[in-house]
């Protein structure tokens, strides 16, 4: 951040590098991947856990 003589600050805005949101991976197609590999991060529960 810089600042003028008066003490008011100055924004400049930042190059956008992120490729999920400079439109860099628009094409990408995350049904398409999940449809081939499934989605380890979704764990359904089998069986009942046994209380004692």
């Amino acid at each position: 951040m810089l600042t003028e003589n008066d003490g008011t600050l100055v924004y400049t805005p930042q190059k956008n590098d992120n490729p999920w949101t400079s439109g860099e991976y628009d094409y990408y197609n995350f049904k398409k991947d999940l449809e081939e590999v499934e989605n380890s991060g979704i764990n359904y529960s089998v069986g009942k856990e046994r209380l004692v």
